[in-house]
């Protein structure tokens, strides 16, 4: 990448191109790793949604005012995702906060939006439909297609998240050799795998179901650091309850009983283990 392209990262703030980086937007915790410029602009705030403090931006730009015709589709856009991201503001998913609200509310206003709760209750149910649709995908393209990476002192733990559950991953075809495969390609030493599912009956936790499993290719004590920690923190308590039904490449699986808890609370557990490590 030429030294004249400059990056504003969005939704995450680790990267390999972090010379060209110039701002972060991103709704996670600040990770010193990271390794960028001091002077980066930094906008980081605890938010249910990503998509909340780039509307925020918009709108501190007085551009909605200017000429609102030009953003309509951004704002369509914005609005999905945040719905999607806090489950319409579910307050039983715990995930909105009051950015989120407000950004939703400023979206509806300026598109003149009708019946709100119904708009956005249709909008969710479509959202999470597609999402979870992975017809098209492999078990090796599924790993890939929204997964994290911590990295320290030359160690690797991946967590994919899956728009279905762990256990029902593990039963897809070629799942064990393409995981595998998975774990060659990008030199990983843990793999935790996130799953999560939701009933689109209705919007509440009773209907949501959440599971993980911990993998381990190539170092066992990173492993069972993890293990340990996942299963016994305090503080993120996941209530998870031991799965013996699953056997897939040794691993040990959970069905995560605390459903308020998501990868956003995850992963800083792993990394301060890895800091540790």
């Amino acid at each position: 990448m030429s030294n004249e392209t400059k990056l504003i990262l969005v939704d995450h703030h680790l990267s390999k191109y972090r010379q060209n980086v110039i701002g972060v937007i991103d709704h996670r915790p600040f990770d010193s790793y990271s390794n960028l410029n001091e002077n980066v602009y930094k906008h980081i705030e605890l938010v249910g949604s990503c998509a909340s403090l780039v509307l925020r931006i918009i709108d501190q730009s007085n551009v909605l005012k200017k000429n609102k015709a030009d953003y309509i589709s951004t704002l369509n856009l914005l609005y999905g995702a945040i719905i999607l991201d806090t489950f319409n503001l579910s307050k039983q998913a715990d995930k909105a906060r009051k950015t989120d609200i407000e950004m939703v509310q400023l979206v509806e206003q300026n598109l003149c939006l009708c019946d709100v709760t119904n708009r956005r209750q249709t909008l969710l149910e479509i959202l999470i439909a597609k999402r979870s649709d992975v017809s098209s995908l492999n078990s090796l393209q599924i790993l890939s297609k929204d997964s994290k990476t911590v990295v320290r002192k030359g160690l690797t733990v991946l967590i994919p998240g899956y728009p279905l559950l762990v256990q029902d991953y593990v039963k897809l075809e070629d799942a064990e050799i393409n995981l595998q495969k998975f774990a060659r390609m990008t030199g990983a030493n843990v793999i935790v795998l996130i799953g999560m599912r939701m009933d689109l009956a209705k919007n509440d936790n009773a209907n949501m179901r959440r599971d993980l499993g911990i993998i381990n290719v190539n170092n066992q004590d990173l492993f069972q650091k993890i293990l340990k920690e996942l299963t016994s923190n305090n503080t993120v308590d996941l209530c998870l309850e031991k799965n013996n039904e699953i056997e897939f490449l040794g691993g040990a699986f959970y069905d995560q009983r605390n459903v308020v808890y998501t990868r956003k609370q995850i992963l800083p557990l792993i990394c301060d283990i890895m800091d540790k490590f």
